[in-house]
This record gives structure tokens, C-alpha cells and sequence, in this order.
């Protein structure tokens, strides 16, 4: 069967982390379904991968651009990070310079949390766990 013009495309997406999460989103409001893989078949708020990100200009106009909740709901579940704090383990003394442009830190699975919530809302969007 040749493909026509006028078919839909559906995107299928290998990761449902933040990358993955977000792509979907965006493409979902442009009228795109998705369908999402993940190898785990529940987040695991504990694993390896559960750091800090924090979130310059570009990190959080990416989210704008893919959906105005995505912001809305990472700045609910993130904090504002408007310094940068030294530790000097010889001394034992502790530096803070302020950033000129505060940052947005949350962690991995917060994140994570945060867009499946926005996904799992669209209707065009699904989810293949495990």
C-alpha cells in the first residue's frame, strides 16, 4: 500500500522520559498521534536516574513551545534556582553568586511526572508499558 497525502502520520516514540514525553506533546497538538514505549512499567522515583535538573531559558521555552502546561505544571512542581552555592571542603568556607537568569530545578522523576500527567490528558497519545 502506498502511503497518500492525505493519511494521518502516528509517530511511535521509543522512551516515554522527558525528551519523549515532550516530543509526544507537541506533536499531539499539532494533531499527531503518538504512541509511546517504555521499557518500565511504573516510573521509579528511586532509581539512577533520579537527579536534578535545572532548566535555563532554553529548557523552559522548549516546554512553552510544546505546550503552555507543560511550564505551568514543571514551575508548580520545581523550584526557582537563583544562586549558585560553593562548598570549599578544605576550608570548609561556602560562596554564593546569584544567577543572572534564575533557573527552573527539579528533579528527573518529578519532571517526568509532571508531562505524563499533560500526556496521559491528550487524546492522541498512547502509552505501551513494560
Amino acid at each position: 500500500m502506498t502511503p497518500s497525502l492525505t493519511t494521518s502520520p502516528h509517530v511511535t516514540i521509543s522512551g516515554a522520559g522527558p525528551a519523549g514525553l515532550l516530543t509526544a506533546i507537541h506533536l499531539s497538538n499539532l494533531g499527531i498521534p503518538t504512541t509511546l514505549f517504555e521499557r518500565s512499567p511504573q516510573p521509579d522515583p528511586w532509581s539512577s536516574k533520579s537527579y536534578t535538573i535545572v532548566l535555563g531559558e532554553k529548557g523552559k521555552s522548549s516546554l512553552q513551545a510544546a505546550d503552555p502546561q507543560c511550564l505551568d505544571a514543571v514551575m508548580d512542581a520545581g523550584a526557582e534556582r537563583k544562586f549558585v552555592h560553593l562548598f570549599d571542603g578544605g576550608t570548609g568556607e561556602t560562596k554564593s553568586m546569584s544567577k543572572a537568569v534564575p533557573g527552573l530545578g527539579i528533579t528527573r522523576p518529578l519532571l517526568v511526572e509532571s508531562l505524563e500527567r499533560i500526556a496521559r490528558e491528550k487524546g492522541n497519545i498512547q502509552f505501551r508499558l513494560g
